[in-house]
């Protein structure tokens, strides 16, 4: 007889966590990881405090990202989705609104290390935890639509943000978003179906020696340096890819359809796999996947000799970016044994959050000491890095 829990679907419906799970994601992530992008400037403007100093705040926000993802883990292991989930749209509320009335420098970044908490309590990794636990056989396909729905964070915050900006302050969009945590996220984080707090969906328990024993599993630490190898190349990507292009002579026309071409490609990659899941493993999604960014940065490293690469790029660099996010909320499920799925998808986080705050920093600085294509080389061998880890990765979990 099949254990209840392996089926999430039958006991939790399939639509009702995805639905409840994907106002907090476009929230979460438009506030807490894209809402700085068109409000840094009017801060700084209004405030004098360097942008460099806001970034650092920022940046801070993300390392306690990534020092909570093990807890967070733990937490949803133990208790399930819905007071992890819940708490973290509470504490995204109390982050954004010490940053809105922060009076001084020291608040504000007080500020950000809160919403670095909240950040690993509502982000992907939580809602995909979630996602395990509620939706069973049904995970792989839960996890692509919620990506795709998580994809269209910036689409609406960018615009929405640099409207309301315009229209109040800084300070009030700030407070704007803390309001729109209480009264959307939380209350539909307070909805989703209890869960449970051991095993994962496989109904298997958790060792009792599990939060001892995890860090010890040679394929778990293939796969987070894997997946901090590509976070390096991907976050340094997203910072600086108009700095990369400038220097790299691309014309502002060809500069501007790159860049716009990504966000698209990224949904377009979510999509393919949602449909075409069931055709592949996730081994396989893990060589394609890996395999697209070191070829996106050979494009971008022969663009200045013809410039239709550049698109080339945008077209594989974006549909990895889109798959990477599917292949590492999948990754947990290739580590055999009895270890919870949130467990071990915060150890698989933390580093790759470390890794997501030092690429922009790093690529700054070999572009400042090297130039652009010392950069790009860089890049690439972080690319590859990425694939030869997972190669490891998945000999070991055949």
């Amino acid at each position: 007889m099949t254990h209840p829990a392996s089926t999430g679907e039958h006991a939790h419906g399939f639509w009702r966590p995805l639905l409840l799970l994907s106002p907090g994601q476009l929230l979460s992530w438009g506030t807490l990881y894209y809402g700085i992008a068109f409000l840094a400037l009017p801060i700084h403007q209004d405030t004098g405090w360097r942008l460099g100093t806001l970034f650092g705040a920022y940046a801070t926000g993300i390392l306690v990202s990534a020092l909570c993802a093990p807890l967070v883990g733990r937490a949803m292991a133990r208790l399930g989705p819905r007071p992890v989930l819940s708490g973290g749209s509470v504490l995204a509320a109390l982050a954004l609104m010490v940053i809105a009335w922060s009076p001084n420098l020291p608040v504000f970044w007080f500020g950000w290390v809160l919403a670095g908490a909240a950040m690993a309590a509502t982000l992907y990794d939580a809602a995909f935890s979630a996602l395990r636990l509620l939706t069973g056989q049904q995970f792989r396909r839960s996890v692509s639509l919620l990506a795709i729905v998580g994809g269209f964070a910036s689409t609406w915050v960018w615009p929405v943000s640099y409207w309301l900006e315009a229209w109040t302050d800084w300070r009030t969009v700030f407070l704007i978003f803390a309001l729109l945590h209480l009264a959307i996220a939380l209350p539909c984080h307070l909805a989703l179906p209890r869960g449970h707090g051991h095993g994962d969906a496989s109904g298997k328990q958790r060792s009792p020696r599990g939060w001892a024993s995890i860090p010890r599993s040679p394929l778990l630490w293939l796969l987070a340096g894997c997946f901090a190898a590509a976070s390096l190349l991907s976050s340094a990507v997203s910072a600086q890819v108009g700095v990369i292009l400038f220097e790299l002579g691309i014309g502002t026309g060809m500069a501007l359809l790159a860049a716009s071409l990504i966000g698209p490609m990224q949904v377009f990659g979510r999509v393919v796999d949602l449909y075409m899941h069931n055709r592949y493993s996730v081994i396989v999604l893990g060589y394609v996947t890996l395999i697209l960014p070191p070829l996106a940065v050979v494009a971008l490293l022969l663009s200045p000799h013809w410039g239709p690469l550049v698109l080339l790029f945008a077209l594989l660099y974006g549909t990895a970016h889109g798959l990477t996010t599917i292949l590492k909320a999948m990754a947990p499920t290739l580590i055999p044994g009895v270890h919870s799925y949130a467990e071990l998808n915060g150890w698989i986080t933390a580093p790759t959050q470390l890794a997501r705050a030092a690429g922009p920093l790093i690529l700054a600085l070999i572009l400042e000491g090297v130039g652009v294509t010392g950069a790009l080389t860089w890049m690439l061998a972080a690319g590859l890095a990425a694939l030869a880890l997972f190669g490891a990765a998945a000999r070991r979990a055949i």
